[in-house]
């Protein structure tokens, strides 16, 4: 979507796959340690959290694990 309207595309180079692979990690941990700020364990935000931030370290991880 992003390459569609803009000027300099992205491109899909090892180095461009590892950085927005740290993006990922990244966000999960903002969100991991986000959670004991905002909620508390019967909030559904605490539950989201949980699950995106272990979806986004999955998807991370297994970019890392594939540019070995």
């Amino acid at each position: 979507m992003y390459n569609a309207f803009s000027k300099k595309k992205v491109g899909n180079s090892r180095e461009e796959k590892i950085r927005f692979a740290f993006a990922d990690l990244l966000m999960g941990l903002i969100q991991e340690t986000e959670k004991y700020y905002r909620y508390t364990p019967k909030n559904f935000g605490w539950w989201r959290n949980v699950f995106s931030s272990a979806f986004v370290y999955k998807r991370g991880f297994r970019v890392l694990e594939n540019e070995r």
